[in-house]
């Protein structure tokens, strides 16, 4: 992971950019990088307040890379109430 300045965050290409909560950065995960152990891209995703949709975005990721067990850490932490719900817990 690496941050980078880019208009709009969102995924494109070969990398999905994460925007920083509150900045004009991002930052930048090339897919080709996802890593083997997602615990600190969840702790980004989270950190960062990321959308559903990329939480989605990484899940297909690993998915079609045949990394199941990062796709279903990523959807099951993505949804978990403490993400959809912070601070309701």
């Amino acid at each position: 992971m690496e941050n980078g300045h880019l208009p709009g965050g969102g995924g494109g290409g070969s990398c999905i950019c994460i925007p920083i909560h509150g900045s004009d950065e991002v930052v930048r995960v090339p897919l080709e990088e996802l890593p083997e152990d997602p615990e600190e891209l969840l702790e980004v995703l989270q950190a960062e307040e990321a959308s559903l949709t990329l939480w989605l975005d990484f899940a297909k990721a690993y998915l079609a890379r045949g990394r199941l067990k990062q796709c279903r850490a990523i959807l099951e932490h993505g949804t978990s109430q403490e993400v959809l719900a912070p601070g309701s817990g």
